[in-house]
């Protein structure tokens, strides 16, 4: 069991499908000496599942990522397999590193699958077409009364960025700042936090238009 992890960045919109796949509450509440029923996504051919990762803001020096495990037929994995998930006693007696699961048998859409190969799955910044900044403020206005805005940044400043085309607004209170890119995942648009500096801004375009009481307003971006 190597050491080493490969990383591998996916764009924002790829990383969120390996996110989902995460199983470790499966595995956290699995009852029985069986093997796991997993959650899986796919990547260059191959399913794989997740039972671990680091979420929160995006930068160059600090990425999100999921840690995966490619997986294989159970008869084509060449090694030794354990259907336990947690091996207190393995180990212990120094045959299992603690969080590797090379060899871990596991359900995977009903077939039996080991776990063959880590690799950590950085995020990256969205590929997709971006929003423009009407839809962000749109956005950000209809969602100002709601979690982290009203109980963090109530009264907080905007200032409105470009990232690689995508929106960026940047709320600032007191000595805090919470920087948000947004973007649109299918039909809804998401929210990626951002480590503001980390990263190098266009500035807005002036004149997008934010709604107010139902009703269009021009207001300025800088």
């Amino acid at each position: 069991m190597g050491s080493g992890i490969k990383i591998i960045e996916l764009p924002a919109e790829d990383w969120q499908r390996f996110a989902g796949a995460n199983s470790c509450q499966n595995a956290a509440e699995h009852k029985g000496s069986g093997p796991v029923r997993v959650k899986t996504a796919e990547y260059q051919g191959f399913p794989w599942t997740a039972f671990a990762g680091r979420y929160g803001p995006l930068g160059h020096r600090l990425k999100p990522y999921v840690e995966a495990w490619r997986l294989v037929p159970e008869r084509l994995f060449p090694g030794a397999t354990t259907p336990i998930y947690h091996g207190e006693v393995a180990i212990r007696r120094g045959e299992r590193e603690r969080g590797d699961h090379t060899g871990l048998v596991v359900i995977a859409s009903g077939e039996r699958m080991v776990c063959a190969e880590r690799v950590h799955f950085e995020m990256g910044l969205p590929t997709t077409r971006p929003i423009s900044l009407t839809e962000a403020a749109q956005f950000d206005e209809k969602n100002r009364a709601w979690g982290w805005r009203s109980l963090s940044f109530k009264d907080s400043e905007i200032d409105w960025f470009l990232l690689a085309g995508h929106p960026v607004a940047r709320r600032s209170c007191d000595d805090r700042c919470h920087a948000v890119l947004f973007w649109r995942d299918g039909r809804s648009i998401e929210e990626l936090s951002l480590i503001f500096e980390d990263f190098e801004f266009q500035p807005a375009i002036s004149g997008a238009v934010e709604v107010e009481d139902g009703a269009p307003r021009q207001f300025e971006l800088f």
